[in-house]
């Protein structure tokens, strides 16, 4: 599993490898969708 110490090293891997999105892959972004998945937030 996951925990919320892993949320930096996810990131940095979601941004090592990249795919088309129609919105820009941003640092903070990505890591603040992990950080709500993470706490069982929805997408929004």
């Amino acid at each position: 599993g996951v925990n919320e110490a892993d949320m930096d090293r996810a990131t940095e891997i979601a941004l090592a490898n990249p795919y088309w999105n129609p919105r820009p892959i941003e640092r903070g972004a990505i890591r603040e969708l992990l950080q709500n998945a993470y706490e069982g937030n929805r997408p929004v």
